[in-house]
């Protein structure tokens, strides 16, 4: 009995510790991210807690390669940024226009959505969304969208290093790199692409051809959150490198919601303007800053003209 009760003492002092830890280094990691002024996951930080421009694009890595912020600010003659997010897909777009809406209102807003956006499979967007895990403590109403990722999320979460655990060490470096620190940000979020493809066009395959409802209804929750917002949307589908045809539902599934909410959507997958010209290209997926400059000024007549 004696041995007993000191195992149970053990165990409770063990757990104690654990808990003490968990706590006090979940303390240092959350002090050490959000005191980063540079780097990937600060751009995240400035869009959720500090962006104000009135003008702001959303997407993945598309989003943050093909739209010119200062071409679309000298045009409109109104601050703009670009918060597009490499790898990081309709989920965490839903998640960001949920923080930000908490705080401040855009006037209009870019959402640039990829070919295969809604298929099951097609890109990581279970798994990227730990990314968002830093942000649930002030920000309780993204925690369903962060749950997706798996059953035991909202388990994970009870310790206070899980969230930090997978991006301690860019936390890390985009805090000690002190010379950095004061460098303004000149493009507005956008991040430019140099080098060109030289590869031949080919037929674009999809993996796997089932839509996966979670990611449709992240989707519509964004076009109704800009619709009971009053935001002005336009909703696109930029160039890629590929020949694309119907055979998944994406695009239409987009283009019919959005039009049903009297916002405009314009896919320019098939455009020859881009497809034509492998130069515009810095590879498959992406424009480099060439082909960026006549997509941007592309969309700045598209939505003069509407």
């Amino acid at each position: 009995m004696l041995a007993l009760r000191k195992i149970l003492i053990g165990l409770v002092i063990l757990f104690c510790i654990v808990f003490i830890a968990d706590r006090a280094l979940g303390s240092l990691l959350r002090t050490i991210y959000f005191k980063q002024n540079h780097g990937f996951y600060y751009k995240i930080t400035y869009a959720i807690e500090k962006m104000d421009a009135p003008f702001v694009i959303y997407g993945s890595s598309r989003a943050s390669h093909h739209y010119i912020s200062n071409n679309f600010e000298k045009e409109f003659q109104m601050p703009v940024y670009n918060a597009g997010s490499d790898g990081n897909f309709i989920f965490f777009q839903q998640a960001l226009l949920t923080c930000s809406l908490k705080r401040y209102k855009p006037k209009t807003i870019i959402l640039d959505l990829l070919d295969d956006e809604f298929l099951k499979n097609s890109n990581r967007s279970y798994e990227r969304l730990n990314i968002l895990l830093p942000y649930c403590k002030d920000y309780p109403e993204i925690k369903p969208i962060v749950n997706l990722k798996s059953p035991f999320e909202k388990y994970k979460t009870v310790s206070k290093i899980y969230p930090f655990n997978s991006l301690l060490a860019q936390s890390v470096t985009g805090w000690l790199d002190f010379h950095k620190k004061k460098v303004t940000d000149t493009l507005k979020g956008f991040d430019p692409l140099h080098g060109s493809w030289n590869e031949n066009i080919e037929p674009v395959k999809y993996k796997n051809l089932s839509v996966d409802k979670n990611k449709v209804n992240a989707f519509k929750s964004f076009v109704n959150m800009c619709k009971a917002a009053g935001i002005t949307l336009y909703v696109f589908v930029s160039p890629g490198y590929g020949l694309y045809d119907k055979t998944n539902s994406t695009i239409e599934i987009a283009e019919d919601f959005t039009h049903k909410n009297g916002y405009l959507f314009h896919n320019y997958l098939s455009d020859t303007t881009f497809i034509n010209h492998p130069g515009l290209f810095k590879d498959i997926r992406h424009l480099n800053t060439e082909g960026a400059a006549l997509y941007t000024q592309k969309i700045i007549e598209q939505i003069k003209h509407g």
